[in-house]
């Protein structure tokens, strides 16, 4: 999800281009004192970049460069990616290169690897907005450089360079070089297969429909071979989602469902076979749903597989109607699980699904585990996605009382939001002035920002200036203005994370601490 829940063209509250150059104003005016602390110049930078009013932002950024701060400097190269500005490439191609002027930028012998692999990712976000076929050119050069580097080098860098040339987008004779590369890279056992399996899912993005087809064949070889490691089968699985629509290159994906050596590539199974669709994946789905002999892990991944074809059929036609049949498996077995995360699970696929005849069960389930903040705040999700009003009492109870359970706050939220609630801005404004937990802070700002309605912003600029505010709060409230004014209507990182295969992990893509590019936000 992304800034603005409401569907449509209703959307009426996104920010104006004044409002953005209000904000753009005043978060420069903040990085000009000396004394500001280094979480605020972080979330600030990015909020400049994604409310970025013409591109003289750029010169504040690269100032952040040259601070001396690594962390700052992370930060400025990736608001630099985030601007989408062709201007910013030639910095961004010297940082990822590291060469004299690269060292000359963050005035170090050396550019860290993290602004380098930054500086990759930020080539990525702008090759994929460009509409300039020479800036794209120039940007996969670099990035093939980077991922064919000889030994010594470091994984994230090679891993960055990989997922980057997924933005290109099928372009021609460009796509056409990055493919033939990509085909080789995958084969070559001398790169670690942690590496390599990036490479199956930028073949997914790059392939154009004519190619589609024979790449899909190599996905399937590539599942039957069981000597491949499960980094590779998970992102075979995750290629195959994208690849075989419209296809009768599936039957491998079936097959791996049921017996599968890797678990996870199992679960990406479940929901590649729900994004192909047609009445054999759904019949695959619906047949492992219903078995009893079922590992009680997979079957929140099959309610979701078969969620998203129901999702994917409604879009093509407005008139469809539900799939009963699979709604009331997805119920049942909700009803039968006693495991809160799983019921969890199960209740997103509802909520996809639109199947209100649910909702009073998901509402009582969620009631009876308000402790278990995780799960209760993922029904709450279901509640707001399936449009079931008579949930909103309940949710504004627990925004007004769980104020010590941040996930459950943010989510509930997000559910009032998607209801079309009016109030829930005011609300969760008024929770950040008074809350002193950065834990609560971080949900609550995060969540103004998904909600994405302007009427936040002249408060939040008025916190911005509170000079009793302390660290924690001014950066998460300009988190928040930065969420709030975004000119893009989806994540900033959302060309990464979707059909990614995180479990291929190295600590710039994403880590349990925080740090990689799928957890900034």
């Amino acid at each position: 999800m992304g800034r603005g829940l409401r569907a449509g063209p209703t959307v009426t509250l996104a920010p104006s281009q004044r409002d953005r150059e209000q904000v753009v104003a005043a978060l420069r005016q903040l990085l000009e004192t000396s004394s500001t602390k280094r979480q605020v110049v972080q979330k600030s930078l990015l909020a400049i970049a994604r409310a970025r009013d013409g591109s003289d932002v750029l010169p504040l950024l690269q100032k952040f460069l040259r601070s001396g701060d690594v962390k700052r400097a992370e930060y400025a190269t990736l608001a630099l990616g985030i601007t989408g500005l062709d201007a910013a490439v030639p910095s961004l191609i010297h940082l990822a290169r590291c060469d004299d002027e690269g060292h000359r930028m963050v005035k170090r012998a050396h550019v860290p690897y993290r602004v380098k692999s930054f500086a990759c990712y930020a080539l990525g976000r702008i090759a994929h907005r460009t509409k300039n076929a020479q800036v794209r050119k120039d940007i996969y050069a670099v990035l093939e450089l980077i991922a064919k580097a000889p030994k010594p080098y470091r994984r994230d860098l090679k891993v960055a360079a990989l997922q980057a040339m997924r933005t290109l987008r099928a372009d021609g004779d460009l796509s056409a070089r990055a493919l033939d590369f990509l085909h080789g890279y995958y084969r070559n056992k001398s790169e670690p297969a942690q590496i390599r399996a990036h490479a199956l899912t930028a073949i997914a993005d790059l392939a154009g429909s004519a190619e589609a087809g024979a790449e899909a064949m190599r996905m399937n070889e590539i599942l039957a071979d069981r000597r491949q490691s499960a980094w590779m089968h998970q992102s075979a699985t995750l290629a195959l989602g994208r690849l075989a629509v419209g296809t009768d290159a599936d039957s491998a994906l079936r097959g791996y469902l049921s017996s599968g050596k890797d678990l996870q590539a199992r679960f990406f199974a479940a929901i590649s076979l729900g994004r192909i669709g047609g009445p054999k994946n759904r019949a695959a789905l619906l047949t492992k749903m219903i078995s009893r002999r079922t590992p009680r892990l997979l079957k929140p991944w099959l309610a979701l597989g078969l969620a998203i074809a129901d999702a994917n059929a409604r879009d093509k036609d407005p008139s469809h109607d539900v799939d009963q049949t699979a709604a009331d498996a997805i119920h049942a077995e909700f009803k039968r699980t006693r495991n809160g995360i799983y019921a969890a699970g199960l209740g997103i696929a509802l909520g996809i699904m639109r199947y209100t005849d649910a909702g009073d069960d998901i509402l009582d389930r969620m009631d009876q585990i308000k402790s278990q903040e995780a799960a209760a705040g993922y029904l709450a999700v279901a509640l707001g996605l399936m449009g079931y009003s008579e949930a909103r009492e309940t949710l504004h109870t627990i925004m007004e009382h769980q104020t010590r359970k941040p996930r459950l706050v943010s989510q509930t939220a997000i559910a009032l939001a998607l209801l079309d609630d009016k109030e829930v801005s005011t609300h969760v404004l008024r929770s950040i002035a008074s809350s002193e937990s950065s834990t609560v802070l971080r949900s609550l700002s995060r969540t103004l920002g998904l909600v994405g309605d302007r009427r936040s912003l002249s408060q939040l600029l008025e916190l911005l200036a509170d000079k009793k505010l302390g660290a924690a709060q001014r950066a998460l409230v300009a988190e928040s203005l930065g969420l709030v004014a975004d000119i893009d209507p989806l994540p900033w990182n959302t060309v990464f994370s979707v059909g990614t295969n995180y479990q291929a992990k190295v600590a710039t893509l994403t880590h349990a601490a925080g740090g990689g590019v799928l957890d900034i936000q």
